[in-house]
């Protein structure tokens, strides 16, 4: 392309407002841009409909840790929104395809250009367009929707697209964000002169694209709702009729779903140009977990043991990986991690039989519960699908053969003296006193009683071989129960 030295500025940020989908900072031009060469590739572009073509650009999706799972953002509702941006690009010849699972990220809440660039050094992926949703981005001025790089002001590996997620029509405003990493102006763009609403100036100013009416600036007002309403004119006095629709103008984001062909052909025109590198054939390795055991029944004492199947397809490049297990009374919640274990790879593809003993939490009463192993639950490996390395299974406590009062194992042998209270005192003090046949007292423990079934495992280790009483005392309700233990070590 034809190089002239003009000014560059390096990014474009988009501010949400109430109104409008966003406002972005951006005064930039292309120093290499050849209106002549884009004039023949646009003639080129419309007789051979590329929008018909499409190349497959592969989008590395990262959710910041403190948005995973808010807002309804899941990865079907992230798949939802790149399907929204796809239509939008029908006509650019090009379709945006995950590049494996979205990535959870760890960082912080909200962000701005410089930590934004920290972030995007440590995450990057390369030959992806990598596209990143945080809680939230700041500015001193105003609160900030996402910004992206324009082809020309960065090198690939610092080039990416950042967003807020938590805004209307995040498919729209996303798309916004794309049209900019694509070299899309604003449809009211004046950095290169204003442009007229008769069109006359159309190639030089503006968006430098004459099928987008002059515009200018939905944030001056002239809306109802989506539809223009206003009586601006331009320098020259002629009426402006702008589209509301075009993602690449002010309007409110609920309005964005157009782009021209102009539009689309200058994305394909930096697609074949600037921006060749997107290439990756997004090939990940990738765990699979899994078991034959839908369920298991157990006492809230006994402990679980599960066989599990995980398949690992491709070399991962690390010597073991962790294995973590969540429990929760709530199937759409992962809940809380009981136990964790490390595993060793192999080298390659493999499958590995597992099998775990997991000590059950003794305070959980008779329910219905769900066990959930996680493979690399700090996602220490770039994969394919992380939504396979969870296996989920269910998990029915019954207490039903225990009587309503019961220390046990009696005698003791293992230093570990269990005791089950079942009755309806709740929310209440519980002590438990041992005392041996003298009246010495030689150990005291503190509880709360919160439910129906109580379970408390009290070390006797200390205590020599003998016989002893425990005493379990509510204060609250002036009542005790005395049960005998016999302790025999062997």
């Amino acid at each position: 392309m034809q190089k002239s030295l003009l000014f560059t500025v390096l990014y474009s940020i988009c501010f949400i407002s109430s109104s409008f989908g966003q406002a972005c900072l951006e005064v930039s031009e292309d120093p290499n841009f050849d209106q002549e060469e884009f004039d023949g590739f646009l003639t080129s572009f419309a007789n051979k409909k590329k929008g018909n073509i499409k190349d497959q650009i592969p989008i590395t999706v990262h959710v910041a840790e403190s948005v995973q799972g808010a807002s309804g953002l899941s990865n079907e509702v992230i798949k939802t929104t790149i399907n929204r941006v796809n239509g939008y690009f029908n006509d650019a010849g090009i379709e945006f395809i995950l590049c494996g699972a979205p990535r959870l990220i760890f960082g912080e809440q909200t962000y701005f250009r410089e930590n934004a660039d920290i972030l995007n050094g440590q995450n990057y992926v390369t030959e992806t367009l990598n596209i990143y949703f945080v809680e939230g981005i700041t500015d001193p001025n105003s609160g900030v929707g996402g910004f992206s790089f324009f082809p020309w002001t960065r090198t690939p590996e610092t080039r990416y697209v950042i967003m807020s997620w938590n805004f209307p029509n995040v498919a729209g405003v996303l798309a916004h964000e794309i049209g900019h990493y694509y070299g899309l102006y604003h449809t009211h763009a004046s950095f290169l002169g204003v442009e007229l609403a008769d069109g006359s100036n159309c190639r030089n100013a503006g968006d430098q694209l004459c099928d987008t009416p002059a515009d200018y600036n939905f944030l001056a007002g002239g809306l109802d709702r989506c539809k223009y309403v206003g009586t601006f004119k331009d320098p020259v006095g002629n009426d402006y009729n702008p589209n509301p629709k075009n993602i690449m103008s002010y309007a409110p984001s609920n309005c964005m779903s157009e782009l021209t062909l102009e539009q689309s052909a200058r994305i394909n025109f930096y697609h074949t140009t600037d921006i060749t590198y997107l290439t990756s054939e997004c090939s990940f390795p990738d765990f699979l977990i899994s078991s034959s055991e839908p369920s298991k029944s157990i006492r809230a004492d006994e402990d679980i043991n599960v066989t599990y199947d995980l398949d690992i397809d491709g070399d991962i490049k690390l010597n073991e990986i962790e294995v973590y297990f969540w429990l929760s009374d709530d199937q759409t919640e992962l809940g809380t991690i009981i136990q964790k274990e490390t595993i060793t790879l192999p080298p390659g593809s493999t499958t590995l039989d597992l099998d775990f003993s997991i000590d059950f939490p003794i305070n959980r009463s008779t329910n219905t519960y769900y066990l959930t192993a996680q493979v690399d639950p700090e996602f220490r490996v770039l994969e394919q699908e992380e939504g396979n390395n969870l296996h989920t299974i269910t998990v029915t406590v019954d207490n039903s053969a225990l009587e309503d009062q019961v220390v046990f194992a009696n005698p003791v042998s293992n230093n570990i003296l269990k005791i089950f209270l079942r009755d309806n005192s709740t929310k209440t003090e519980l002590n438990f006193y041992i005392w041996d046949h003298l009246g010495r007292l030689h150990k005291t423990v503190n509880a709360f009683k919160n439910r129906d079934e109580y379970f408390e495992e009290i070390d006797i280790s200390s205590l020599a071989n003998g016989l002893y009483i425990l005493e379990a005392n509510f204060p609250d309700k002036g009542r005790s129960q005395s049960f005998n233990f016999y302790k025999q070590s062997f």
